[in-house]
């Protein structure tokens, strides 16, 4: 990507890397070292702390008291907080609820929600599927029913919800009306995550790691203010925001830092007498994906400058999603076979991930990341869905 930058985006490259190494958090780097994951305290510190030095909201336009950046600019400062260990911005707010409140959110929505998710004083979650409303979201049945009184009353149960434990607001969509098609009838609500009869209970993946949750809600009353837009057009509300969402699964940033440790890890391992980086086979696996990933990068950049040249998004962004995912779980099984037996040590227990002994370790996380990974070709549309929408909506098949 160094040939598309000129010379006035090398400075701010500059500037952000300048402001990360001044200001990050000793702590930071200590968890870095040791592979310690963040914790929501370090991610709401480290949102607080760039959103009073101006970088916020990256994405976000300045009327709204975001940045405004380029979609090049968004990928530097994406690629830079990464690259010197620090927590990423929490999609859910930022590029997920964020976006929908500006387009279709009341004012005073828009006065008192956008603040709030740009200084983390509101962590959010998505309460989306249910257990029989994954890929087929329009099939959700959790109910919300108006009440004189100007209050919703939900009731139903959401499942995969990620960071429902540490969240303290759920954007999500309710069933208002069962009548005409599925998608019609849906509606987009708010929801505090302390209300009355709201429960949360954890999943633990095959990782080791609380991620995941279901979400009960019993007799949940929620103030139609919460509502945002229309009542019943939450469904093209959503499909706005899974084009978002869908973006940021292409995992860029982190997928260069994977490359960047398999590289590190195949100058130091040993197999047959000689490092894994004089393999040929090995690491022409590595640059064939290490390619592949600027080809992602490029498409990726020209999809997020059509639109802030004002296009909608579109049904292509699955290809990156998909095409994302892919390269991810090859990097993670070449970061594996790199690693081979010395990252058994640090496989998952039934204690989870906080039971990993805490001296730094090249190997530590690989077996938990590989085993995460393997559901992005599912979480944020599954794979055979998406590739259902592009031959319709792209091909014209």
């Amino acid at each position: 990507m160094e040939v598309l930058l000129s010379a006035e985006d090398k400075r701010f490259r500059d500037e952000i890397r300048d402001f990360i190494l001044r200001q990050r958090p000793l702590a930071f780097l200590d968890k870095a070292r040791r592979r310690v994951p963040f914790s929501p305290d370090d991610h709401r510190l480290w949102q607080r702390m760039l959103n009073d030095a101006g970088y916020g909201a990256p994405a976000w336009p300045v009327e709204h008291g975001g940045c405004g950046w380029s979609p090049l600019r968004q990928m530097l400062f994406a690629e830079e907080l990464l690259l010197h260990d620090c927590p990423r911005q929490s999609p859910y707010g930022l590029a997920m609820v964020g976006p929908i409140i500006m387009a279709f959110g009341s004012e005073a929505q828009k006065r008192h929600y956008l603040p709030r998710i740009r200084s983390a004083d509101d962590w959010w979650c998505q309460g989306y599927s249910e257990r029989q409303a994954g890929s087929d979201l329009a099939s959700l049945a959790t109910r919300a029913q108006l009440g004189a009184d100007g209050y919703y009353t939900v009731n139903g149960h959401k499942i995969w919800t990620s960071t429902a434990h540490e969240a303290n607001m759920m954007f999500a969509l309710v069933r208002t009306d069962n009548t005409g098609p599925r998608q019609q009838g849906i509606t987009f609500l708010l929801i505090p995550m302390d209300s009355a009869g709201l429960t949360v209970r954890p999943l633990r993946t095959l990782d080791g790691n609380r991620t995941i949750n279901e979400v009960f809600f019993d007799d949940v009353r929620v103030p139609e203010t919460n509502r945002v837009g229309e009542a019943g057009k939450g469904w093209a509300y959503s499909n706005a925001l899974l084009q978002n969402e869908r973006l940021l699964i292409a995992d860029i940033p982190r997928s260069k830092k994977r490359i960047a440790r398999i590289k590190t890890l195949a100058a130091t391992t040993q197999r047959g007498g000689h490092a894994l980086a004089e393999d040929s086979g090995f690491m022409r696996r590595v640059a064939l994906l290490e390619a592949d990933l600027e080809v992602l990068q490029m498409g990726t950049l020209r999809y997020l400058s059509e639109l802030q040249a004002g296009r909608a998004p579109g049904a292509e962004v699955s290809l990156l999603k998909i095409r994302g995912s892919e390269i991810g779980q090859a990097l993670n099984a070449l970061l594996l076979e790199a690693a081979g037996r010395s990252a058994l040590p640090y496989a998952p227990s039934d204690h989870g991930a906080d039971a990993y002994p805490d001296d730094f370790d090249d190997y530590r996380g690989i077996v938990e990341q590989h085993l995460f990974y393997r559901a992005s070709t599912i979480y944020g549309g599954a794979t055979e869905i998406l590739k259902s929408v592009i031959a319709k909506r792209v091909l014209g098949i």
